[in-house]
């Protein structure tokens, strides 16, 4: 994550969380706290994370060639999450 923002500020609630994509309907995250391989559909502009311990829906706000802004509300809040992306392994 390059930037978190929770409710309309910043913040470091979100640090170190990861979405990567393995396969086509496949991602490991640790949206919940620990890594765990999830299903995900993606519908229009919206990546739907099913599957796992918690769903969350990320809707798809902008995709540059190195970072991807995604929405989302969790328990109640709402995020904007920039995710930066890394190098392949």
């Amino acid at each position: 994550v390059a930037e978190a923002i929770r409710d309309g500020n910043p913040t470091p609630t979100l640090t170190g969380l990861y979405l990567e994509f393995i396969a086509p309907d496949v991602l490991n995250t640790n949206v919940a706290g620990a890594p765990e391989k999830m299903q995900y559909i993606l519908e229009g502009k919206t990546i739907r994370q099913r599957g796992g311990s918690v769903s969350v829906d990320y809707d798809i706000m902008e995709i540059a060639e190195g970072s991807m802004k995604l929405s989302t509300i969790i328990n109640g809040a709402t995020f904007v999450i920039t995710f930066n992306r890394e190098a392949a392994r």
